[in-house]
């Protein structure tokens, strides 16, 4: 319960930060407009899925957090690869950073047998 409930807690945390971040990066034009929207939505379905395998250990919520963890790393490469200014990378590394705060995250909850 007590591992539930801190994944719980720092996923929505980390979400926050993530959130807080993308949208400094969503002030963008032309193909960088698609990125942050990607990594937000990557980074809540990996929070879901931590969440959601601490509640019932199903396997499908540690595929579902994999693929949103990839997905999320293919968003944030190109978001690299595509942005101009200082500020637009410099967001990008904070919230790299914090997503790999809520990948470690997901893989102690996942990997964890108590719950």
């Amino acid at each position: 319960m007590l591992l539930l409930v801190s994944s719980a807690f720092l996923s929505l945390v980390l979400i926050y930060q993530i959130d807080k971040n993308v949208q400094k990066l969503g002030l963008v034009e032309g193909p960088l407009v698609q990125a942050p929207l990607e990594l937000e939505n990557n980074a809540g379905e990996g929070a879901r899925a931590i969440i959601l395998y601490s509640i019932d250990k199903q396997a499908v919520h540690v595929d579902r957090f994999e693929d949103s963890d990839a997905d999320f790393k293919r968003s944030m490469k190109e978001f690299h690869r595509l942005a101009e200014t200082a500020e637009q990378r410099t967001s990008a590394i904070k919230v790299d950073n914090l997503h790999d705060g809520l990948q470690e995250l997901g893989v102690e909850s996942l990997t964890s047998s108590t719950g």
